[in-house]
């Protein structure tokens, strides 16, 4: 699959999505965009989190975890994996790192928000081709 930006909304506001599978690291984005979207930080990051070598080697500002409604509406008629639903809202768990000029102005979504994502006690999967309007939703895959 070729990592692709897509369009989410959360709430009316339109943002841009970094899919990157593979990536594994946590999904990521700045507190500048968490604020556009008038989100909030959800909670702090735990001690185990702060000393995890991603923490550590691949972020300068680490402020906390935000979970984010992302709603991602797809234009395909007949989308088996949607159920035939036009949208799909999917809670993410975002590190949040405070802004600096080389951020990006998008979420990265990482490897854990495709695969065993867990809300509500529910083990979720997520196969990229639901967001991306991809003809058959049912190929690819990570």
């Amino acid at each position: 699959m070729k990592v692709k930006i897509v369009k989410a909304k959360v709430g009316g506001q339109k943002i841009n999505c970094y899919l990157e599978p593979g990536f594994h690291g946590p999904s990521m984005c700045s507190d500048k965009l968490l604020k556009k979207i008038s989100s909030k930080i959800s909670r702090k990051l735990t001690p185990e989190e702060k000393d995890s070598e991603f923490v550590r080697e691949e972020t300068t500002a680490p402020l906390g975890i935000a979970i984010i409604p992302l709603t991602f509406t797809s234009n395909i008629k007949n989308n088996a994996r949607l159920n035939n639903k036009k949208s799909i809202i999917i809670p993410t768990e975002v590190l949040i790192e405070k802004y600096n000029s080389k951020l990006p102005n998008y979420i990265l979504l990482g490897n854990n928000w495709f695969c065993d994502c867990k809300y509500d006690d529910e083990l979720q999967t997520y196969i990229p081709e639901i967001v991306i309007d991809a003809k058959d939703a049912w190929g690819g895959g990570l």
